[in-house]
């Protein structure tokens, strides 16, 4: 099992999206939640086809490696059942307030 801070291998970082990176890693060190997309929350649910439904083009080309990588790298208990998914703390066993995150609506006005 990895230990605190989590690492990421040179070819983890060549495979996976930056966005895939930019939830997981707050994710594993931290055990943080609210910023996951639902393609990494159903992932680490260990729900693999509903990930897959509900991932991106990117995400999708992305999880079969990310299947392998989380069997043989991910910390045991932060993957593979809602169970796991729901007690993970993070590695960093004194890890900072997860900040909040605010989703309001967007008016498409703002938008131009």
């Amino acid at each position: 099992m990895p230990f605190y801070p989590y690492q990421w291998s040179p070819e983890a970082l060549a495979r996976l999206p930056q966005s895939l990176r930019d939830e997981l890693i707050p994710y594993n060190d931290n055990g943080w939640r609210g910023h996951l997309s639902s393609f990494s929350e159903e992932f680490l649910c260990g729900r693999v086809m509903s990930a897959a439904l509900d991932g991106s083009a990117e995400q999708i080309e992305a999880l079969g490696w990310l299947c392998r990588e989380s069997e043989c790298n991910f910390p045991r208990g932060c993957v593979g059942t809602p169970e796991k998914f729901e007690e993970w703390t993070g590695l960093n066993r004194n890890p900072p307030a997860e900040p909040l995150y605010i989703i309001s609506k967007v008016d498409p006005n703002d938008l131009h």
